[in-house]
């Protein structure tokens, strides 16, 4: 390759290099806390959440915006809050869910593997559940006296009642 053709390839490749840097990598389109939600965030939100009937598709975007802004604050109230999760109260969740289905928690992987979902991500959203729940039981606490078995017997119907839909739908979370 002559001097001539060696310059002209550099130019072209700093040019390109130029327009690339100009194109933003991802928008910030929401600001909750010190934290932010990007473009392909809501995107792939989006691509979660199909669209309703009748809905305009700006409409189901601000709405589905809403939802993870919503999402980031309560999130990042938990992790203000302090609160915490052990490993040992995701297992009793999983095995409850298992025994509320009737399938032991080897089956229940086995049943999320075939539907082609992650058992780790699985117990990631059981392990927000609870954060949330514990979240709850901590400001209620402080406000209404609530009995614990009142409490456990929530969340006990509402975890099995997740547990059972993601399965049905085919999904871990």
């Amino acid at each position: 390759m002559n001097i001539r053709a060696m310059v002209m390839a550099s130019a072209l490749a700093v040019a390109s290099l130029q327009v690339e840097a100009a194109r933003p990598i991802d928008d910030i389109v929401a600001v909750v806390g010190d934290d932010v939600i990007l473009r392909s965030e809501l995107n792939k939100a989006l691509q979660s959440f199909p669209r309703p009937a009748g809905v305009s598709a700006q409409q189901h975007q601000e709405q589905v915006l809403e939802k993870l802004i919503s999402a980031r604050a309560q999130q990042l109230a938990v992790e203000k809050s302090g609160v915490k999760v052990t490993e040992a109260e995701i297992d009793e969740a999983v095995a409850m869910i298992a025994a509320q289905n009737d399938i032991t928690v080897e089956f229940l992987k086995e049943v999320l593997q075939r539907q082609g979902q992650d058992y780790g991500a699985f117990r990631k959203n059981i392990e927000k559940q609870l954060l949330q729940r514990n979240f709850q039981r901590k400001m209620l606490s402080s406000v209404v006296p609530v009995s614990y078995t009142h409490l456990r017997a929530h969340e006990t119907s509402s975890m099995i009642a997740y547990a059972v839909f993601c399965l049905k739908r085919g999904g871990g979370g």
